[in-house]
């Protein structure tokens, strides 16, 4: 089980993500999540969606994204 602290407390963090996975998961739909920067000095992400078994779309999108805004160039401490 993948475990955290949130809050202080120990939480399993596969069921806090099945709220933005599951149903694409339902759908057949694709789906990834691209870093996307901070706010309030915590991680953001965007996630991006395609259509039934287009997973080169979402892929090309990510890979735009993650050009146009290069993950490591935004962590702490780069």
């Amino acid at each position: 089980m993948l475990t955290g602290e949130v809050a202080g407390e120990q939480v399993n963090l596969m069921l806090l993500s099945a709220a933005f996975t599951a149903p694409f998961n339902m759908t057949g739909q694709p789906a990834c999540s691209i870093p996307a920067g901070f706010v309030d000095g915590l991680p953001v992400g965007l996630q991006v969606v395609g259509r039934r078994h287009d997973e080169a779309m979402v892929l090309a999108a990510a890979a735009l994204l993650e050009e146009a805004r290069p993950w490591p160039r935004l962590a702490p401490g780069y």
